[in-house]
């Protein structure tokens, strides 16, 4: 499937097996890129109680996120699947935090990088598919 798709070419033996880079982009990404895709996700800044809080820099390279970007770098490097794991956990934690009206309490970047807060929201996805299921006992 892999050579199908022209991201592999499949040689006699296993010496002539050749990886093309469309596949090394796919697991190996730019950590600017990714650095710059989380921010893009991450809010700016949320209201509570009439209170505006600010939670990043807009400027990816603005030395407000300086720590922020370089604990994320050791975190991830440059590992993309992880990377994508990441924003997808932030995108569940948006998602939940919009449907109860609890987005004001975000946490500010740094902190949510420190605390590696994305693996609380890693099903959380899944537990609100399993909610909205109707189920009875017999």
């Amino acid at each position: 499937a892999l050579q199908t798709k022209g991201l592999l070419k499949l040689g006699e033996e296993l010496r002539d097996h050749t990886v093309r880079q469309r596949f090394m982009d796919m697991i190996h990404g730019s950590f600017d890129q990714m650095w710059s895709e989380l921010l893009s996700h991450f809010p700016l800044k949320v209201f509570n109680n009439g209170m505006m809080r600010v939670l990043r820099a807009k400027d990816a390279q603005a030395k407000a996120n300086a720590k922020a970007k370089e604990k994320y770098r050791r975190i991830v490097g440059e590992d993309l699947i992880k990377h994508q794991f990441v924003v997808k956990c932030l995108q569940n934690e948006l998602e939940l935090r919009k449907s109860t009206n609890t987005l004001g309490y975000m946490q500010q970047l740094q902190t949510w990088v420190n605390n590696y807060t994305w693996e609380k929201y890693e099903d959380v996805e899944d537990e609100q598919t399993s909610q909205r299921r109707i189920t009875r006992k017999l």
